[in-house]
């Protein structure tokens, strides 16, 4: 015998956020199961079957896969037009509103060990902020210095290093909080999984942009000026990825980090730069899982760049996959 029926899945949960006395209403989040996690969403149907008195009752369980329907806002008008028409994106400069500019960062070092540069970052995202995974987030990038030697070693495809980072955070105190359950301060409230840098930038020279100064010296006044490098980049978003999204003490966020340059001949002059090689410019960014309204996003990257190994990591295998097992 068959018996058909249906569920309602609501949109949002209420859960606890740290207290037993403060409840918040968060979006239905995604399944995730990964390897090395401790903590994960699994969704589960399960259906009880009550049966006469002499008989066993049952129940039946199944495991099922839930992944939200989150959109985008549409990008610029110009954005839009170049999709629609296949061809390429204008800079900052001129699309205004279809780009986020970040404040600009300075990194001074030495280069070839016989003297002392600096060269000024000036990164900018495509927006909104919110990208769809199997697309990509457009890039643009100039380097600044007044030495153009500087200028062509750093922003070469080897030594740039522009990554899209994940970082799974769960706050054990509010776990803990939620079911009044006791807590050792010296362990740490807030925990981190491994952060994992996911993807990284192609990039390529802006079609007709040159060097404001070959040399870098105005031949008139012999003063040193302001060489400008200008690139376009963007990083392809894994059709796999999960979508960002926070649920009491859990959650995974997205940024888009720019890590010191790597290459040789260059070495900073900041100790921290030298030894933490954190980032030096990051912006918070949404991986989202459907397609914004209007013509759906389009790579540029030309064809000799869309092979280049961008040396990520791949994610934590699924708790449920062969690997895993």
């Amino acid at each position: 015998m068959h018996w058909p029926f249906s569920i309602h899945l609501p949109r949002e949960v209420s859960a606890s956020s740290g207290t037993m006395n403060y409840v918040q209403a968060y979006a239905l989040p995604p399944t995730f199961m990964e390897r090395n996690t401790r903590a994960c969403i699994r969704y589960n149907l399960i259906v009880h079957i009550s049966r006469s008195k002499f008989r066993e009752d049952n129940n039946l369980q199944m495991a099922w896969i839930y992944i939200p329907a989150s959109r985008p806002d549409p990008p610029s008008q110009l954005r839009q037009l170049a999709y629609q028409e296949n061809s390429p994106l204008l800079g900052p400069e001129v699309d205004l509103k279809g780009w986020y500019t970040l404040p600009s960062a300075k990194v001074n070092g030495t280069l070839f060990k016989n003297r002392v540069i600096e060269v000024t970052l000036e990164l900018s995202l495509a927006q909104p902020l919110s990208y769809t995974r199997g697309s990509v987030i457009p890039l643009s990038l100039t380097l600044s210095s007044t030495d153009s030697q500087a200028l062509d070693l750093l922003s070469s495809h080897r030594a740039l290093a522009v990554r899209l980072r994940r970082k799974v955070t769960s706050n054990r105190a509010q776990n803990l909080a939620e079911f009044n359950a006791p807590w050792n301060a010296t362990q740490g409230a807030v925990s981190t999984e491994p952060i994992i840098d996911i993807a990284g930038a192609v990039w390529w020279q802006r079609p007709g942009s040159t060097s404001s100064n070959e040399t870098g010296i105005n031949p008139t006044t012999l003063s040193k000026v302001i060489l400008h490098k200008e690139l376009e980049g963007e990083i392809l978003l894994s059709k796999s990825l999960k979508p960002t999204f926070h649920i009491s003490h859990f959650g995974i966020e997205y940024s888009v980090v720019v890590l010191p340059f790597d290459t040789t001949g260059f070495v900073p002059s900041t100790s921290a730069q030298k030894i933490y090689n954190g980032p030096i410019i990051e912006q918070r960014v949404e991986i989202m899982t459907m397609f914004p309204k209007g013509p759906r996003p389009i790579s540029h990257s030309p064809p000799e760049y869309q092979g280049q190994s961008t040396n990520t990591r791949s994610l934590p295998p699924s708790r449920a996959s062969p690997r895993g097992r």
